[in-house]
């Protein structure tokens, strides 16, 4: 049997039973839920992949998470305080959060020196330290500016280091070299970007 755990996170208990409230009705119809294990706000819920019910039973969880977990409110953080004490971050585009933000369904909008996001200051300022330190290393590889902000992308968000992402990447045939020894993108920045959500989308963990 080869399984798929999907983690989902919660903000209060509460929140966690009205989840298995709503999900009660699927375990019964999709054969290929396993078993379901739940740490204080947290549940893993293993799916047997397996089995020809499998895609339809991710799908119908992640639905009814999204409808039945109510929306996290959006906070105003001043972009000094997310860049206070980033060595790095002077050479990190900054949209570059924006669009992991997007990547990984969250929400964060730069508005001059504010940013509109859902996620806490704490981890806003994880992701930009560990971004822009993977962008510094990329800086290094020969990379078209575009293949760069891929690979950044593509490296944090599968925990690995820029040259690993590259072989990947080319591997996927979303990089190859150019007449210059670069290496660039096979297709327009915005389809590549949508090819990361896929991607990303498929990850055992998401």
């Amino acid at each position: 049997m080869t399984t798929k755990t999907l983690k989902l996170n919660f903000r209060n208990h509460q929140e966690l039973l009205e989840f298995l409230e709503q999900l009660a009705p699927l375990t019964s119809k999709y054969k290929s839920i396993r078993k379901m294990v739940s740490k204080n706000r947290r549940l893993e819920i293993q799916i047997d992949t397996t089995l020809d019910d499998a895609h339809a039973a991710i799908n119908a969880i992640k639905n009814v998470y999204s409808i039945t977990r109510p929306k996290p409110e959006t906070k105003s953080i001043p972009l000094p305080l997310l860049l206070a004490n980033l060595q790095a971050s002077a050479n990190l585009p900054l949209n570059l959060l924006e669009e992991l933000a997007e990547i990984t369904g969250q929400k964060l909008e730069l508005k001059g020196q504010i940013i509109k996001t859902n996620i806490d200051l704490k981890t806003l300022q994880n992701m930009a330290k560990n971004l822009a330190e993977i962008y510094s290393e990329a800086v290094t590889l020969p990379l078209t500016p575009h293949a760069r902000r891929i690979i950044t992308l593509y490296a944090y968000l599968n925990h690995q280091t820029p040259r690993q992402a590259l072989n990947d990447l080319a591997s996927k045939k979303l990089l190859k070299q150019n007449k210059q020894k670069r290496w660039a993108l096979t297709k327009p920045y915005q389809q590549a970007l949508q090819s990361l959500k896929k991607i990303n989308k498929n990850m055992p963990n998401n």
